[in-house]
């Protein structure tokens, strides 16, 4: 039973029995990283480790590691990194291990990206190494990376000191203001209550206080997760409303519990201790982790037996690497072809000066010549978000070329009248586009129950294995064209 709304596309985990609802889900939590209480129990996270060895002699102390450096990875994730062998390097600090001259220098998001895509299994199911990596980057990179800057200007006739203690009040103030201040007036006066993007609005700042707060709100844009990044990128939105006109929106929603892909992606060492048993579970992902392993396509002249629906669930939550690649994959490559645009997996960076192969030509287009299913598309738009189970789902601003982009009413009245734009077509193909009734409502009405089954169960049953592959018809275009011969 759910007392929430589910999503057609990626609802929650269908019904199960008490003993194994826990069992095989991907954690998910929101914490502030103050007190890393609030984020994890190392304890209850290592007790079930601890408990398959004998003995173990532990001595502690009061003296704290430091987080910021090359061996803290190693100290932090002792059953993750085995040997004191890995980690990366901070500036203006001694080298650890990577001591030769020419020994690569790895930064700490370098480290990270890496860290992520290691094939170890300890690596890959570990569900707190990548988090742990990941905020300690984030908190290095909020400490080092100059988050509130200030313009000092030395006053005649005042000390220094004077104006460096007005600006450190200044920031004791914002402080204050963020989780006690208020915006607007009267009837419309609203708490700030820790929004940041709220905080130079506040009632009662000083120009110094009002300045800095600005100041703070501008260098956040560069920060992945904080509230103005969200904003900025409500503005690149509205800006390509601006310039390409206006939009469809469309939403994607990958299933990775429904999709061969996700397990073609997985990957893992044929010896790799995490999978050499004997259990259902590490034989299903030892036989579906070699290349090519399962298929993509549906071939009804190859037999081919995908996982059970309990294991595939189980493969994505154990790898959830696996289904971020294969969302990339849909989103970058299918979704791009359907829609007619170049996209490439470093968009929209490979646009920055320096690149040889931009994705957008010199008047900002990234339409391919002979468009995509829904037209030409000179842009697209999008933002990715998590789903109840995990999944990355993406929203998006698809931009059509089309009459009403840059011609005024007076030029569209025009060629109507000359019979150079029909208007029903263009509802026509809306009508089409936007179709939200099935196209034979009496077929629906006959499988509407089986349906609504089948989405209950979550389409565990193996009829409904087909789900999870590319149709023939699909994956091998039989038409002749003038570009394609079959």
């Amino acid at each position: 039973m759910s007392l929430t709304f589910e999503k057609n596309a990626t609802p929650g985990d269908g019904a199960q029995s008490v003993d194994k609802v826990l069992e095989e889900i991907r954690p998910q939590a929101f914490h502030l990283d103050a007190d890393p209480s609030t984020c994890t129990d190392p304890a209850m996270l290592r007790e079930g480790a601890m408990e398959r060895y004998g003995d173990l002699h532990i001595q502690t102390g009061g003296k704290f590691l430091s987080t910021w450096h090359t061996a803290f990875t190693s100290q932090a994730l002792p059953f993750v990194i085995p040997r004191m062998v890995s980690g990366p390097d901070y500036p203006k600090q001694p080298r650890w291990r990577r001591v030769y001259d020419d020994a690569p220098y790895v930064s700490p998001l370098d480290f990270m990206r890496g860290f992520a895509r290691r094939v170890e299994g300890q690596v890959r199911n570990d569900h707190a190494a990548i988090p742990i990596v990941r905020s300690n980057w984030f908190q290095y990179t909020v400490e080092t990376g100059g988050t509130m800057l200030a313009p000092y200007q030395a006053k005649r006739g005042r000390p220094q000191e004077e104006v460096a203690n007005e600006l450190c009040a200044a920031a004791q103030a914002l402080h204050r203001q963020l989780w006690q201040g208020t915006t607007g007036k009267g009837r419309h006066k609203t708490p700030i209550a820790g929004d940041t993007t709220r905080l130079p609005y506040a009632n009662g700042l000083t120009p110094v206080q009002r300045r800095l707060a600005w100041n703070m709100h501008f260098m956040c844009q560069n920060l992945p997760g904080v509230q103005q990044l969200r904003q900025l990128m409500g503005h690149a939105q509205f800006g390509a409303r601006v310039v390409y006109g206006d939009c469809l929106f469309i939403t994607v929603s990958p299933n990775s519990q429904n999709s061969a892909l996700v397990l073609n992606l997985s990957r893992y060492r044929e010896n790799d201790s995490s999978i050499d048993g004997d259990d259902p579970t590490q034989k299903c992902i030892r036989a579906c982790a070699g290349i090519g392993k399962p298929r993509l396509e549906a071939d009804e002249s190859f037999e081919t037996e995908l996982p059970a629906h309990e294991f595939r669930r189980i493969c994505g939550a154990r790898d959830p690497l696996a289904v971020m690649d294969a969302y990339t994959v849909h989103i970058r490559l299918r979704l791009a072809r359907l829609l007619g645009v170049r996209m490439c997996p470093w968009c929209p960076r490979c646009n920055t000066r320096g690149r040889s192969y931009p994705c957008q030509d010199r008047f900002g287009s990234n339409m391919m010549p002979m468009g995509g299913s829904l037209g030409a598309s000179p842009a697209i738009g999008a933002a990715t978000e998590h789903q109840k189970v995990g999944d990355p789902h993406m929203h998006a601003e698809v931009h059509l070329s089309c009459i009403y982009q840059y011609s005024t009413l007076e030029e569209i009245a025009d060629k109507i009248k000359d019979g150079l734009f029909n208007p029903s077509a263009l509802m026509d193909f809306h009508a089409w586009l936007h179709r939200e009734e099935p196209f034979d409502a009496a077929a629906h009405e006959g499988m509407r129950e089986e349906m609504e089954t089948g989405w209950r169960e979550r389409w565990a049953d193996r009829k409904h294995d087909a789900m999870s592959q590319t149709p023939t018809y699909i994956a091998h275009d039989t038409q002749q064209t003038l570009w394609h011969s079959p």
